[in-house]
């Protein structure tokens, strides 16, 4: 292995604090969408984790939480290589990030606003080395509420939930700093000229599988978008303010539930948010549904990535409903599942390379305005660790998970996201999801959104206390 290769593996593996050399780890194609939104077109994608807790928590075991996320993966800063076509890089971030405490309690009717402001508001960004912040509030009724926001761009759900729980896990006199406070090095110069001779190739390869798979387009067995002609999303979404609904139901309802109509708990997940998505009146019953399911495509514990999520498509028609059962549902899911397991992947995936070498904006004006977006997007994150759950000795009530993209124009054509977006977690005794619509047209204000997704958990016969 010659010396510039030897040079490269080293920048690229390093993932782990290092007292002579801090840790550089480039972007990969999985984290191109995010980068290429932050430059092209000024977005921040933002993911939340929300904790609601019984009681107050301790200030020192919060303080201890902000610390060691600031020894974490999560404490980073991006940097551009010098070198066209070679892929920008992390290092530690230097700057510490404060625990943000607010002084006034909030209504227990506004903890879903307390955490949506802080969800479009917060300031973050991967240049400055803010890629998240904690912020807790107490309720008037003496609970704690808790946000974590994230950028995308450093991590998905699974690298987030990850950093969390190795925060929690981390001693209070722990004094590494990852980081914090550090020199960083740039990479050597001649990294970049490798890094850049890669992703040429990469580019390349990926241009070849797109014309081959073009070539091959009769034996493709890709599924073709049944779907009428919708108008513009801009025209629906004029304001570009997605609405925002959480739902909490008891775990053994739920699974019952699923089992009685022939399906899983995931199926059944899809089932309410497409069943909302129809009530509202975004579509018409007789219409094909587009369902995007994001599956994570990690390889192991030991996958350093920040974003490692594939994703699948199923088109639902007709969307079921509490009277008919589950299985065509689970039926299409498995088959898309299949499909990707056997390494088949849209033409676009193979394209992620060209991030790196050609200029954002010019991408972002090559692409749609929203027209492929899936009309529903069903993230579930499946069950959490119980040592997520437990902070200063104290077990949250319930955690979900949101996100949304900051800097959305509204007089712009681009919009982020289409009909319903929903994120659902687990525990040993609740399923908890939160549900966002961005089509203002169907999706009015929160009390709209509240109240179908009240109506359609109802329909299903499952208990549940909306926030």
């Amino acid at each position: 292995m010659g010396i510039m290769q030897h040079v490269q593996r080293d920048l690229e593996n390093q993932s782990s604090p290092s007292t002579s050399v801090p840790p550089i780890v480039r972007l990969t194609v999985e984290d191109a969408p995010f980068w290429l939104l932050h430059r092209a077109l000024g977005w921040s994608v933002v993911q939340q984790m929300l904790w609601t807790f019984p009681q107050e928590l301790d200030e020192d075991s919060l303080r201890q939480f902000n610390d060691a996320l600031a020894r974490g993966r999560l404490h980073r800063r991006l940097v551009d290589a010098r070198v066209p076509g070679a892929r920008p890089y992390w290092v530690p971030a230097t700057e510490p990030i404060p625990l943000a405490l607010d002084d006034e309690p909030i209504d227990d009717e506004h903890v879903e606003g307390w955490a949506v402001e802080e969800l479009r508001h917060v300031d973050l960004n991967p240049d400055e080395g803010r890629c998240w912040r904690l912020r807790a509030a107490m309720t008037t009724s003496g609970q704690t509420v808790l946000s974590l926001c994230t950028l995308h761009l450093v991590a998905d759900g699974a690298a987030r939930i990850k950093a969390v729980v190795d925060a929690l896990a981390s001693s209070s006199d722990d004094d590494r700093t990852n980081g914090v406070n550090q020199p960083v090095m740039e990479t050597p110069r001649r990294a970049d000229v490798v890094d850049a001779v890669r992703q040429t190739g990469a580019a390349g390869l990926g241009v070849l599988r797109v014309l081959g798979q073009t070539i091959r387009r009769d034996t493709d067995d890709q599924p073709v978008d049944p779907r009428p002609v919708r108008s513009e999303l801009a025209e629906r979404a004029p304001t570009a303010t997605p609405v925002w609904a959480t739902a909490t139901v008891p775990a053994d309802r739920w699974d019952d539930m699923a089992r009685r109509h022939g399906g899983t708990a995931n199926s059944l997940f899809i089932a309410v948010v497409c069943g909302l998505l129809q009530a509202g009146g975004y579509t018409a019953p007789e219409n094909p549904v587009k369902v995007g399911l994001p599956v994570t495509d990690r390889t192991g514990d030991d996958d350093e990535r920040g974003n490692a999520v594939a994703g699948v498509t199923v088109y639902l028609a007709p969307v079921p409903t509490p009277t008919t059962d589950l299985t065509s549902v689970r039926d299409e899911c498995r088959t898309a599942f299949n499909r990707l397991a056997s390494g088949r992947r849209p033409a676009t995936a193979h394209l992620r390379s060209l991030a790196w070498l050609v200029p954002p904006r010019r991408l972002a004006g090559m692409a749609g305005a929203g027209a492929a977006y899936p009309d529903a997007v069903a993230s579930n994150v499946g069950q959490l660790p119980p040592e997520l759950l437990v902070i200063g000795g104290v077990r949250a009530t319930a955690v979900t998970v949101r996100g949304t993209a900051q800097g959305v124009d509204p007089a712009g054509r681009h919009r982020y996201g289409e009909g319903v977006q929903a994120w659902l977690t687990r525990t040993d005794t609740d399923v908890t999801f939160t549900v966002s619509g961005f089509d203002e047209t169907s999706f009015v204000d929160d009390q709209t959104i509240r109240g179908l997704l009240g109506d359609e958990l109802a329909a299903w016969g499952l208990p549940h206390r909306l926030w």
